[in-house]
């Protein structure tokens, strides 16, 4: 049904809506829900089902990277709505925290899933900003 709406120039959203319980005993979901949610437009999940499917550290290096690129700004609460004015600055600071959620998402440990300016170059878009 999604591919279908896709090809007919729909926008496709998924509530992924996950009730472990209603799956065999012997298939994960995880696989057929992140097959979806690339399918969709828009996704819902729920903080249950992020957790689930990407481990609980994967927010917190989203804030922190949304934190930092701020930060790198030198930000201060007066000048923030100027800021916030300028077109791209949000969209470049959500986009590097995403980078840093989608790192910590990807690798497994403590310190291995902690994302570094290095270790996200390979994920930084063709602007080459942070």
């Amino acid at each position: 049904m999604m591919r279908r709406a896709r090809a007919h120039g729909c926008l496709v959203s998924f509530d992924v809506n996950c009730r472990q319980l209603l799956w065999p005993a012997d298939e994960r979901p995880a696989p057929h829900i992140l097959k979806a949610a690339g399918m969709a437009d828009i996704v819902k999940f729920s903080r249950e089902e992020l957790e689930a499917l990407f481990g609980e550290s994967a927010g917190d290096s989203f804030v922190a990277g949304l934190l930092f690129g701020l930060g790198t700004q030198a930000i201060g609460s007066a000048a923030f709505s100027d800021w916030l004015a300028v077109p791209g600055n949000l969209e470049a600071a959500l986009a590097f925290a995403a980078r840093c959620g989608a790192y910590t998402a990807m690798h497994f440990g403590a310190f291995d899933a902690l994302p570094t300016i290095d270790r996200l170059q390979h994920l930084v878009p063709e602007t080459g900003r942070v």
